[in-house]
């Protein structure tokens, strides 16, 4: 068992008997139990939680805890679905100090995202050598561009801003607006851009990546548990939650899964200390379908990586399980960066750029009842597939050859005479709510 895994353990212990103490509801679910009974096992003996039942346990710890002062209401990433947060953050305790640098060392600078309207970046790591740059208009990027070139005397940092944390629409217009306004980077020093998102294509990263001159090292999160954040491995190219969450994978049935390329759904326990207030939270259900990545010897477990939301995806009955012929990610992948592909109104960012090529593309999946075997991608595009039809066909061809190449359920799902119907819309066909974004 490795650090990380002996780390979880024994503050799973602690949850189970903190939950129980903290919601009285949980009392039916989690018996009292020993340290020594309390494993992995059993948490998975528990059901899990979705998000209704969240909401319910929300208000019970609400009317339990009355005397907690520590609540606030959050707009949750991209959706800016509201969503309320109850009890004590881990984020909230006064900021540690960066690590004291070794003789000759400078503390690094970095320059954050504020919470403007494309979502917020996590205090992390806290605001210690951090600068604030919100990003809500045209002048916001140009502050932000000004900021990076720029160079400082803060006693023990770095001269320069060397790392960028950004939520990852946020990074997708900033390098819009370095293209269009011809803004070189040779007088930045940055060496890592951190994005905060739920799937970031390749095409994207690679453009960011060459505007910036910085490597991007991407975050997995999401709302309802704040320090829920993983990170992308430099050793595996996977993600690893902190030790402070418990991930599980599991499949449509609910069955755990642990071997490399395995793909299931998300679910994450908060390990809770003993001198915070935070909700209870156990297995709950992400919504997300992630895979599971080969064993890092970094991290001393095995990564995984996020391919989007798991009502955004498809899921079919195979002959040996469940197969994913369609997730969001692998249509996100195959057209995010592609020009034919029409895209959604960025009304939190209008005016930033002249066009809007860097928000998310315009599609939907269409799955009809179980047990039925087929499905229908409608993609909104920039022309009229009618009338173009040559220029459609050749979009389409080129997209199932890209859908098969990046999921080995595709093709499986095929042999088993699934059917995926391919519909190009007329530009404006689709509204942006109806569009599928994480």
């Amino acid at each position: 068992m490795s650090p990380l895994e002996l780390s979880r353990n024994f503050a799973l212990m602690r949850t189970w008997r903190l939950s129980r103490e903290r919601l009285p509801s949980l009392h039916a679910q989690m018996p009292a139990l020993t340290d020594a009974e309390v494993d992995l096992a059993a948490l998975r003996s528990l059901p899990i939680t979705d998000k209704a039942i969240y909401e319910a346990r929300a208000k019970e710890w609400l009317a339990v805890n009355r005397s907690l002062p520590d609540f606030f209401i959050r707009s949750g990433g991209t959706t800016g679905a509201p969503t309320i947060q109850w009890g004590f953050l881990p984020e909230r305790r006064p900021a540690p100090q960066q690590p004291h640098a070794r003789d000759g060392e400078k503390k690094i600078l970095y320059l954050k995202a504020g919470s403007g309207r494309q979502g917020a970046v996590p205090h992390f790591p806290k605001d210690t050598g951090a600068l604030i740059a919100p990003l809500r208009d045209a002048e916001g990027y140009r502050i932000m561009v000004e900021l990076l070139g720029q160079r400082f005397d803060f006693d023990g940092y770095e001269p320069q801003f060397s790392r960028l944390m950004i939520p990852l629409p946020a990074a997708k217009k900033l390098a819009h607006y370095m293209l269009m306004h011809r803004i070189d980077c040779s007088d930045f020093a940055l060496t890592e851009v951190h994005t905060f998102s739920s799937f970031v294509s390749r095409a994207w990263r690679a453009r960011i990546e060459a505007v910036l001159q910085a490597t991007l090292i991407d975050h997995y999160g999401f709302t309802e548990i704040q320090n829920a954040r993983a990170h992308e491995c430099a050793v595996c190219g996977y993600y690893h939650f902190i030790d402070g969450v418990y991930p599980e994978i599991v499949d449509a049935d609910e069955r755990p899964l642990a071997a490399p390329g395995a793909v299931g759904k998300l679910l994450v326990t908060r390990l809770l200390a003993e001198n915070d207030q935070a909700m209870p939270i156990v297995r709950f259900d992400t919504g997300d379908i992630v895979e599971i990545g080969t064993p890092c010897t970094k991290a001393g477990e095995c990564g995984f990586k996020p391919w989007g939301k798991e009502g955004h995806s498809l899921c079919i009955d195979g002959d040996d399980g469940r197969l994913y012929p369609v997730r969001y990610g692998d249509v996100q992948e195959a057209i995010d960066f592609d020009p034919l592909v029409a895209r959604i109104d960025n009304v939190r960012h209008s005016l930033v750029t002249p066009t809007e090529g860097d928000t998310f593309p315009k599609w939907r999946l269409r799955r009809p009842p179980a047990p039925a075997r087929r499905a229908v991608l409608e993609i909104e595009m920039v022309f009229e597939p009618l009338l173009f039809a040559d220029t459609w066909r050749s979009f389409e061809a080129g997209l199932r050859r890209k859908l098969a190449a990046g999921n080995p359920d595709f093709a499986r799902a095929a042999a088993m005479d699934f059917q995926l119907e391919i519909v190009g819309l007329s530009p404006g066909t689709l509204t942006d709510r109806e569009v599928m974004k994480c």
